[in-house]
């Protein structure tokens, strides 16, 4: 799975992940549930009853069929029932009405973060009623719109009060999940601005009792801690030797080497192609230059490496914590990697004096 968000959406607290979880309800066709219950976890989800079905987190009823688009499909679902019974599910085109295939289950998900359970409803007012902040006019709007269950717009910044703790997207994240940080320096800028703009409107909002920005967002240092538990690769423009420009294209000098290759398999002598090549690669190390190899799997990567033994070359299966061009920047004898990935070709890099060499 692949996620790109905004600083400002990693900054926000969010609904906590156990709490989602709990929320959420699996039903299948011919179980038996009635379907008002079916209702009640739509509408504790946050989903809103319309004529006919047209967007996610809407549903409606006609007679025994139950409609729902839930952010899980990408249709929404038609249930019908037999009594207290699923006959059937099916996703359908929501224009045309016309059923797309039938299903033997589906998952209801939550479409807001704010969920008015009994339990959180005190839980607010009872933050609220600690806070002294909010004005009159607004609790009471607000303790009526509760008395109702029923959410209101602007809710959803409440969830530091609603809820025992927030998660942030970090906290939905796989442990040691790969993160890619485009623009650092423009990420830590826009991180600024934003806790700016958060600060300024909490302040022209204290009449709504909303908690401080300290129990909603996290600021960029926290951010920075809890990158610590994943991969993190960072990508910037480089800067270029005119203040402030930078540089939106990069040429480098390579060459490829099909034509080397060709050479190499045209010669006659003793040990074929690959005798050829092992000492080849040993006139390339003595001139300071290093080569990898690209394999597509780690067998191949395993034979290969046991090949050029035979011919006295100690080549290194590279792993991900390697830090390959540390390795080019040695001035010792360069040892022979071995990379597992796919390229269409070889290639000859002169400013690193690496030959990177593929199996066509």
């Amino acid at each position: 799975m692949i996620t790109v968000t905004a600083i400002s959406a990693l900054m926000q607290c969010i609904i906590p992940r156990d709490v989602l979880n709990s929320a959420s309800e699996l039903i299948g066709a011919g179980e038996e549930i009635e379907q008002s219950q079916v209702v009640k976890y739509l509408i504790y989800g946050g989903y809103t009853l319309v004529d006919m079905v047209e967007n996610i987190g809407e549903y409606s009823l006609r007679g025994g069929i139950l409609d729902f688009w839930c952010p899980y499909n990408t249709h929404p679902v038609r249930i019908e029932f037999f009594g207290d019974e699923i006959d059937s599910m099916r996703l359908f085109d929501y224009q045309s009405q016309c059923s797309i295939k039938m299903i033997e289950d589906t998952i209801i998900l939550p479409v807001s973060e704010v969920l008015l359970n009994q339990e959180n409803i005190n839980r607010l007012k009872k933050r609220l009623d600690t806070a002294k902040s909010i004005s009159y006019k607004e609790r009471t709007k607000l303790d009526k719109a509760l008395g109702l269950s029923k959410m209101t717009p602007g809710m959803q910044h409440y969830l530091g009060y609603l809820y025992t703790k927030t998660d942030t997207l970090f906290d939905y994240l796989p442990d040691n999940s790969i993160v890619v940080l485009d623009e650092y320096t423009y990420l830590k800028q826009r991180s600024d601005e934003w806790e700016a703009q958060i600060s300024a409107e909490y302040e022209q909002t204290k009449d709504y009792g909303f908690p401080p920005p300290k129990d909603n967002y996290l600021t960029f240092n926290q951010i920075q801690n809890k990158l610590q538990a994943h991969q993190v690769i960072q990508l910037d423009l480089l800067k270029s030797q005119h203040e402030g420009q930078y540089i939106t294209r990069l040429e480098v000098e390579a060459q490829t080497t099909t034509a080397m290759q060709a050479v190499l398999r045209g010669r006659q002598g003793q040990g074929g192609y690959l005798g050829r090549l092992a000492k080849e690669i040993k006139t390339w190390q003595k001139a300071g230059e290093g080569v990898w190899f690209i394999c597509h799997n780690r067998g191949q990567s395993e034979r290969l490496q046991e090949i050029l033994a035979e011919y006295e070359l100690n080549a290194k299966i590279a792993d991900a914590a390697d830090n390959l061009l540390l390795n080019q920047e040695s001035t010792e004898i360069k040892q022979p990697l071995i990379l597992e990935g796919g390229l269409s070709g070889g290639f000859y890099f002169p400013q690193l004096k690496l030959k990177v060499i593929t199996e066509t």
